[in-house]
């Protein structure tokens, strides 16, 4: 089973960068991930399993999706987005449960973190049994679509799957496998689109981290680590047990090189970017 995942972004280079390091450290190697910028300065990637457009002119983030969608060659399609985290097994476990249920058109993890800018350090916050996008996947072809009008995500499209029973919610092994990230409200949504003007394009003035013309190659920040840690000393009793015997001491855990918070759960400085 391939998997295309999908990533609209605009302006939040170092951003983007952490994200294909996410995507890299998947397990499930059949996959493709497709970006598509439409910020002034072109991004190039040299990756097999990589291809970014630079295409300008959308008026939605529906419309980049639709565009997206039509580049994809896999049997699913994944959000994918810029500015979260997806620990390795995501993929994985998306492969998993949509082998096991081949009647469902749509999939989404049961529950999800959140992990959360604040005072100059990111902290994880609780798990919610919110629909975040950035979780979304689905079959191509039996998926109602997006709307192009939509400043977001097509939320009706979710609702039509979830009437005709045919949207999974499935629960993930060790632990939830996306991690939603809440920044200032200085930055907004990966394409540069403010969803409060109603579908209009309104570029965010933070969204201006083109990358300067340097190639996108993955760097890992220090998110994945300190999800790790953290996540640890949240859970209890058998969710703890499980968490550490399947997560054990993988280096995915433990990113090392420049910029990765020296594979510790020590904060990095500067911030979200």
């Amino acid at each position: 089973m391939k998997i295309s995942c999908v990533c609209p972004t605009h302006g939040r280079f170092d951003l983007l960068r952490a994200s294909l390091a996410f995507f890299l450290s998947q397990t499930w190697l059949d996959s493709e991930l497709l970006i598509l910028n439409d910020a002034p300065v072109p991004i190039e990637c040299d990756h097999p399993r990589v291809k970014v457009m630079n295409e300008t002119g959308f008026d939605t983030l529906g419309d980049k999706y639709v565009r997206l969608a039509a580049e994809t060659s896999g049997d699913m399609i994944a959000h994918w987005e810029d500015d979260d985290v997806y620990c390795p097994w995501h993929l994985s476990e998306l492969a998993r449960n949509a082998n096991a249920a081949p009647d469902m058109y749509g999939f989404h993890p049961k529950l999800t973190w959140c992990m959360i800018w604040e005072n100059g350090l990111w902290k994880l916050g609780g798990r919610s049994g919110r629909r975040c996008e950035g979780g979304l996947a689905y079959r191509v072809g039996r998926w109602p679509g997006y709307d192009k009008a939509h400043a977001a995500h097509s939320v009706r499209a979710i609702e039509t799957l979830e009437n005709e029973d045919k949207y999974l919610r499935y629960e993930c092994c060790p632990t939830e496998s996306y991690v939603f990230c809440r920044k200032n409200p200085g930055i907004r949504q990966g394409s540069g689109l403010d969803r409060s003007k109603r579908g209009k394009a309104v570029f965010d003035e933070s969204n201006t981290n083109f990358g300067n013309g340097e190639p996108l190659t993955p760097r890992h920040d220090n998110r994945l680590c300190l999800f790790a840690f953290q996540s640890l000393a949240k859970l209890k009793g058998t969710e703890l047990d499980r968490l550490t015997r399947r997560m054990g001491c993988s280096a995915l855990w433990m990113p090392t090189g420049p910029g990765t918070g020296s594979g510790c759960p020590a904060q990095e400085t500067g911030g979200p970017s």
